[in-house]
């Protein structure tokens, strides 16, 4: 107790020194003298002040101590109190505390020894779902042009609306339609879940198109757009807009966050899920024997492991852009990732889950 009264003493008169600029050089008994009778006054004074026992004195503010298992929580982005210990129980090590307390609670913990990456996109986002927890950030709640990945919202939208062996006739006013076709011909007819195919994987802006007659046409007081913005709207999405279901218009608008959102409540919904994991789909019309043959846009589908599901989009305004999910090594999570107007959409996508993989512990 007396070394930590000596210790103050010694911190005090560098406080001092400071202060007016002087600089106090221990030499020999003089400083020694100095000291002791400095600490012998101040533990006087400190003794008949404040009458505390000897005994009682405790070095607490030298002592490592959690302050609050809140305050943990909130430094490591862990929500579940309940597991997490005592404050003795802490050690110095966190990478010793996670394997040995609260591996499912912490985990994925960052591994500080892997460096940030660049990757080259104006919008660039890895999240850990559903825990919304993200795990790499660029630009991420910026609005920008979303391209193809509007019909995301759109197949949603087929969801609520459509049962899946409804019919879906392709009218001329769909044909017309700029842009991706999948080779659609006027007055085909297709169920919905085989139209869905056409509108995920080829990315027909004629199918989505189709959909948005073919319900307007059901339900003529309904607007299709206007269920994609409720949509939209009742998921808390504050900076998604549409104002078609293709995504030719620049107009429609959202960030990497949202869509993270999008395309994760889309992966959810099996159908959904099953198409898009689909890197080629074979069907005939059915009053028409016209076969057709779509392919997945997204080429990283079975060309990197653990993919599972994935969307694209290009318009000029937008720039190449693309949505992705892959199992995480937890159970019953996936870490989902976007990127938009990227120079290459599939090499940041995989570089993205590539540093993600590296640059968080996912295993004890």
């Amino acid at each position: 107790m007396f070394r930590i009264h000596l210790r103050k003493i010694k911190y005090k008169l560098q406080d001092i020194s400071r202060k007016h600029r002087t600089k106090i050089k221990v030499l020999g008994p003089l400083s020694a003298f100095i000291l002791v009778v400095g600490g012998t006054i101040l533990l006087l004074n400190n003794f008949g002040q404040n009458n505390v026992r000897h005994d009682a004195l405790e070095d607490n503010e030298f002592k490592l101590s959690l302050v609050s298992r809140e305050d943990f929580l909130k430094k490591y982005q862990n929500l579940r109190l309940n597991t997490l210990p005592q404050g003795d129980t802490l050690s110095s090590s966190i990478s010793g505390f996670i394997k040995n307390n609260t591996v499912d609670a912490l985990l994925p913990a960052r591994n500080w020894q892997v460096q940030f990456e660049d990757v080259e996109a104006t919008s660039a986002l890895a999240i850990y779902m559903p825990e919304k927890r993200i795990l790499y950030g660029r630009n991420i709640f910026e609005t920008r042009p979303i391209a193809s990945l509007t019909k995301l919202m759109s197949a949603l939208v087929i969801m609520d609306e459509f049962n899946l062996d409804d019919v879906i006739t392709i009218t001329n006013e769909a044909i017309l339609e700029e842009g991706d076709s999948a080779n659609l011909v006027a007055g085909e007819q297709f169920s919905v879940k085989e139209l869905l195919y056409a509108l995920l994987l080829e990315s027909s802006n004629d199918a989505a198109t189709a959909f948005k007659i073919q319900l307007e046409k059901n339900k003529p007081q309904t607007s299709f757009v206007a269920l994609m913005n409720l949509r939209a709207k009742n998921m808390g999405l504050q900076n998604t807009l549409f104002v078609e279901p293709s995504g030719l218009s620049e107009k429609n608008v959202s960030s990497a966050y949202e869509l993270s959102q999008i395309f994760y409540t889309a992966f959810e919904n099996p159908i959904l899920a099953q198409t898009m994991a689909e890197s080629s789909y074979t069907t005939k019309s059915l009053n028409k024997d016209i076969t057709h043959f779509w392919v997945n846009l997204n080429s990283l589908l079975g060309a990197y492991e653990g993919l599972l599901a994935g969307k694209t989009g290009f318009t000029n305004e937008a720039g190449p852009s693309m949505a992705g999910i892959v199992a995480s090594p937890i159970k019953d999570t996936h870490v989902v990732s976007v990127v938009l107007d990227a120079q290459d959409r599939i090499e940041a996508t995989r570089q993205l889950f590539d540093w993600v993989k590296k640059a968080y512990i996912w295993e004890e």
